[in-house]
């Protein structure tokens, strides 16, 4: 009988999806905002209004409610980072949970509301999408959605909502893609719908399978060299999913795997073809 073929029961890769609460910073980091998705491309961008100086009362309040919660995350985190045994810092999050940010989100609401269409208010709901991932977050979507979905410098929210699957981002993202004035915003938010479609892409049909690898091939043709955060062209991305499409899916034979065993002797993940092996793949952050 021939050896059975070693398999992947699964793989995980990519980008996994935010927290769904802010977590500790670790003795190296530092509260920051998410860094937002730029795009260039060889390509210019149809020509788009300007974008509006945000100055006034309005962006100073909105400021001064976005600084206060950066101020209060970095004080938390110079306690935090304080302690030196995890026994510390589990009882310091027991009794000092991090600043949340739909606190500060629902603060800003309000001036959301005088002018819902002004920069100021677009200033304030971009933060609260890259910032709160419940209920403020998902009004902030329907907001923008309404009042300034042809607005400029929409990047690094398309990014954000790949890891959004309420309806409401995948009906934002679908209206970004299809009509948004800026060719960079329009690839961004189709490579955000196809990452929202890998998601859901576990024991799904060759049918469907394929229709997703159209999905990419579409988005390399149109959008390869617009890059994303603004340093990794959209074409390699496509070309790491479409790897993994081939040869790390269910079903599919493993790439070869080379390290050190738990004795420090060198392995290959082909020395246990015909095995049962269960693959464990882990990190820090």
């Amino acid at each position: 009988m021939n050896p059975l073929e070693l398999t992947l029961a699964a793989l995980c890769l990519g980008a996994c999806t935010p927290p769904l609460r802010e977590r500790p910073a670790r003795a190296d980091a530092r509260e920051t905002a998410k860094p937002m998705a730029t795009a260039t491309a060889q390509e210019p961008n149809p020509p788009m209004e300007a974008e509006p100086a945000v100055t006034g009362a309005r962006l100073q309040q909105v400021e001064a409610i976005t600084t206060e919660h950066r101020q209060a995350m970095e004080a938390w985190n110079r306690e935090y980072l304080q302690l030196t045994t995890e026994a510390d810092r589990d009882a310091f999050i027991e009794q000092k949970p991090q600043p949340k940010a739909a606190d500060f989100a629902r603060r800003l609401w309000p001036i959301v509301e005088q002018d819902p269409q002004d920069a100021a208010s677009r200033t304030a709901l971009v933060w609260i999408v890259q910032r709160d991932h419940g209920r403020e977050h998902e009004k902030a979507v329907t907001a923008l959605e309404r009042d300034h979905a042809q607005a400029p410098g929409l990047e690094g929210v398309a990014t954000w909502l790949q890891y959004d699957q309420s309806d409401v981002a995948e009906r934002f993202l679908e209206k970004l893609a299809e009509d948004h004035p800026a060719r960079s915003v329009r690839a961004i938010a189709a490579w955000s719908i196809a990452m929202r479609e890998k998601g859901a892409l576990g024991g799904a049909s060759e049918s469907r399978l394929a229709e997703f690898r159209h999905a990419l091939d579409r988005i390399a043709a149109d959008y390869g060299d617009v890059t994303l955060d603004g340093n990794v062209p959209l074409r390699d991305l496509v070309q790491r999913e479409i790897f993994e499409l081939d040869h790390t899916s269910i079903g599919k034979v493993a790439p070869e795997i080379t390290g050190e065993d738990i004795g420090g002797k060198p392995m290959k993940l082909s020395d246990f073809r015909g095995k049962v092996v269960l693959l464990d793949f882990w990190g820090h952050w």
